[in-house]
């Protein structure tokens, strides 16, 4: 497919949608209206009628819908002037400024709906306030179903627009895999980021780019600089919308230029070596007219603090009063399989390197010692060893087949059931319901510099690793989740992960 091709492609589609959620809001409110009006029968319902002008100019009107009897109608009309008219044009307006209509790029179904959610919210919102200011010195009897509309409204179309997007973005990954829908991306470096994003996105086309060059560096400036200069070019031959920089030699003036040539159409994005940074603990600050820049700041501090706090304990009650009886089941399986405690208490390493006992129900045998698993560690952190994952052909950093495990403990592990217990941890403060995964004291013992940032967290329960590849991912790689978390946290951000942990449980992959 060219490039003109691929444009009016885009264009196409991204009309079928708008004008699919355009049809979603208008059927949305009409049908609300419908069901809550008090004169509503089933037999009231004869869409599509037509309209009577003829009628409706005796009575003072533009127009009268025939397939609403005559009190309904009465009512509805206002609705029709103040309320119907703008709604498709305000529910768009925020759909569109919230990203609801971005159809390339890496697909979140989740997000999506998060986001429909949100722009579905506001927009009611606004339609509420516009409704009700539009009665003021007319009397509220103006829109007789009155508040009652807004939230039926807001129910239909919310169940419209996020069934709408779930089937749209099943076809979209489906065409995906097909090689369609695909940016074309120009890979500028080499190495192990480099080699990294080529993994990710030779895995799983669903991410939605395809490399179409590939550019290794010379670490010579004058090598550097002639292949850079050729950039522009390949963007233009290759069709490439986005360039991916994956390699620290890149400057932002070597990528200035670049931009300008191509005439603002490219896109870049530069992967950061995460390994090399410190958690974003940076706040702004000024002695007067002078900005200074306040290091080792807590980022989840204050009113977030105490939203993630809050959020946690209501997370962390809800979950133990549903699975309360399940949990007890739990036990007795444990205890009758082998011999030995239910709980296992370990200590376990929290934000700022403070020790804690940490929960799980009892997976291996009660005789079991640590010298195995801190061994493996100790390759693992230290020398890159692992297993290595037949699926991804990387070096994962957990035993595939350890002979301490239960029978039981195998599959409450496959299932994460074996963390339940640490919603006792999040209650009593020592663990969040999002964060680092809390390691071992041997383990940190073990770390190098670039591991001891992801220290700097309240520890999880679940994370970003744990959602984005579990354990197909090595231990330098969950040391980048982690990191990149913390300098993108929010509430937002660890109900998105909280959601994403639900399906990675219930459906586990590369889990042992």
């Amino acid at each position: 497919m060219d490039q003109a091709s691929r444009k009016s492609y885009r264009f196409w589609v991204k009309s079928f949608v708008i004008i699919g959620d355009l049809l979603i809001f208008i059927f949305s409110f009409v049908l609300a209206y419908i069901l809550v009006h008090e004169t509503f029968d089933l037999e009231d319902i004869q869409w599509f009628a037509g309209f009577d002008f003829q009628a409706a100019h005796a009575q003072g009107m533009v127009m009268i819908w025939k397939g609403m009897p005559p009190p309904m109608w009465n009512d509805f009309y206002p609705y029709l002037v103040t309320i119907l008219l703008p709604l498709p044009f305000v529910r768009f307006i925020i759909m569109n400024r919230l990203e609801c209509y971005r159809l390339e790029g890496e697909i979140s179904i989740l997000e999506d709906i998060i986001e429909t959610f949100r722009a579905i919210t506001i927009g009611s919102i606004l339609l509420i306030v516009l409704a009700f200011s539009a009665s003021t010195g007319t009397g509220e009897d103006r829109f007789v179903a009155g508040r009652r509309i807004f939230p039926v409204d807001w129910m239909f179309c919310l169940a419209g627009c996020v069934s709408f997007r779930i089937i749209l973005r099943s076809f979209q990954k489906y065409m995906r895999r097909r090689g369609f829908n695909l940016v074309p991306v120009i890979l500028i470096g080499k190495g192990p980021i480099a080699e990294m994003i080529k993994g990710e996105l030779g895995r799983d086309p669903t991410i939605g780019y395809r490399i179409v060059r590939e550019i290794p560096l010379s670490d010579k400036e004058e090598e550097k600089a002639q292949i850079i200069a050729e950039i522009p070019n390949l963007i233009r031959d290759t069709g490439a919308r986005e360039v991916f920089v994956a390699s620290r030699n890149v400057t932002q003036k070597d990528l200035f230029p670049i931009l300008m040539k191509s005439d603002w159409r490219v896109s870049f994005k530069v992967v950061p070596d995460l390994l090399g940074l410190r958690p974003k603990k940076v706040d702004i600050a000024r002695l007067r007219y002078v900005p200074l820049l306040e290091l080792f700041v807590d980022p989840i501090r204050g009113a977030t603090g105490t939203m993630k706090r809050a959020l946690d304990l209501v997370i962390a009650v809800t979950a133990l009063l549903i699975l309360g009886i399940p949990m007890l089941i739990v036990a007795i399986l444990i205890k009758l399989d082998s011999a030995g405690p239910v709980l296992f208490k370990q200590t376990r390493m929290g934000r700022d390197f403070s020790p804690f006992p940490m929960y799980k129900f009892r997976s291996m045998r009660a005789d079991t010692d640590t010298k195995r698993h801190e061994d493996f560690m100790k390759r693992v952190i230290q020398e890159g060893a692992g297993e290595v994952d037949q699926e991804t052909g990387r070096k994962v950093f957990k035993e595939k087949a350890d002979p301490r495990i239960t029978r039981i403990g195998s599959i409450i592990r496959k299932y994460s059931i074996d963390e339940l217990p640490q919603l006792f941890n999040v209650l009593k403060g020592d663990m969040s319901i999002v964060g680092p995964r809390p390691p071992v004291p041997y383990e940190v013992a073990m770390y190098r510099d670039q591991h001891l940032p992801r220290m700097s967290a309240k520890p999880g329960i679940t994370g970003l690793w744990q959602v984005s590849g579990r354990n197909s991912v090595s231990f330098d790689e969950m040391v980048r989740m982690d990191i990149t978390y913390m300098e993108n946290w929010s509430i937002l951000t660890d109900i998105k992960i909280i959601l994403q942990t639900i399906p990675v449980v219930l459906f586990p992959k590369n889990t042992f």
